[in-house]
C-alpha cells in the first residue's frame, strides 16, 4: 500500500466511524446521478457497480430499482453502516467490497454502469482509476462521475503536495477541468455529456465546517463497442 493509500485509509476510516450513527455527506444522492440515472442505465442494465459508495447513498437509487449493486469502499467502517441501514430498514442489500478499488479483482466488463462521484480527486493516480472503470465496463455500458475543479471550496487547502493536488485531513484532493479529465479518458470510451456547476452542502462536522458551495466537472461516458486497443 502506498504511503498515499495509508493516509487516504486512516482518513476516510477515521471520518466514517466518527459518522457510523448519521448518514455521511447529507445522506442525498447526488444530484447530477438522479437527473441523468436513465442516461447512465442503458437498456438491459443489471449490474451496477458504485466506487468509493461510502455508506452506499448513491446505491440507494440503483437497489431501489431491484439492480444487482457492488458497493466498494476503502472504509469498512463506511460499509459496515450502509449494511446496519438496509438491515434495520428491512430494505434490499448490495454486496459490500471493502478494499482500493484499483486492487480489488473485478473481471473486465463485468459492469452494465459505473458510478463514482465525489471520489476520483481523491485516487492518488486519477487515470489509473477511469482506466479501471473503462476496463469493468461491458461494450455500450456507461459511466457517470465528477472531479473537483480548482473552483471549488477545498482548493488550496491542506498541504500542496503536486500541481494542484492537496493532502486535507489525511485525505487526498485532485483537482481538474473538464479539458483536464477528457485529457486523461481511456481511448476505449466516447463522452456522452460533460458539464460543471456548483452546489452547496451542510456542514460535514470536523471534516468540513459550515454550509459550503463545492464545484465539479461531472461526465457520463460510453465503452466503445467494437473497439481494439
Amino acid at each position: 500500500m502506498s504511503e498515499a493509500l495509508r493516509y487516504s485509509h486512516a482518513g476516510w476510516e477515521t471520518y466514517y466511524l466518527e459518522h457510523r450513527d448519521e448518514r455521511a455527506w447529507g445522506g442525498v444522492p447526488d444530484g447530477f446521478l438522479m437527473e441523468h440515472i436513465d442516461e447512465v442505465l442503458v437498456s438491459g442494465a443489471s449490474n451496477v457497480l458504485d466506487v468509493a459508495s461510502g455508506d452506499g447513498r448513491n446505491s440507494e437509487p440503483f437497489l431501489e430499482r431491484g439492480l444487482n449493486v457492488v458497493s466498494a469502499d476503502l472504509s469498512p467502517a463506511a460499509l459496515s453502516t450502509f449494511a446496519k441501514r438496509c438491515q434495520a430498514l428491512g430494505e434490499r442489500k448490495p454486496c459490500l467490497v471493502a478494499g482500493d478499488f484499483l486492487s480489488i479483482g473485478f473481471i473486465p466488463e463485468q459492469f452494465d454502469a459505473i458510478v463514482c462521484f465525489n471520489s476520483i480527486p481523491h485516487f492518488e493516480s486519477p487515470s489509473q482509476a477511469l482506466y479501471k472503470i473503462a476496463d469493468l465496463l461491458r461494450a455500450g455500458g456507461r459511466a457517470a462521475f465528477n472531479a473537483f475543479t480548482p473552483g471549488d471550496v477545498a482548493f488550496g487547502q491542506g498541504e500542496k503536495v503536486g500541481a494542484n493536488k492537496y493532502y486535507y485531513r489525511d485525505t487526498l484532493f485532485t483537482f481538474m477541468t473538464e479539458d483536464d479529465l477528457k485529457s486523461i479518458l481511456p481511448l476505449s470510451v466516447a463522452v456522452v455529456h460533460s458539464e460543471t456547476r456548483k452546489w452547496q452542502e451542510p456542514d460535514h462536522g470536523t471534516y468540513r465546517r459550515g454550509t459550503h458551495t463545492h464545484e465539479a466537472c461531472f461526465f457520463i461516458i460510453e465503452k466503445k463497442v467494437g473497439y481494439v486497443g
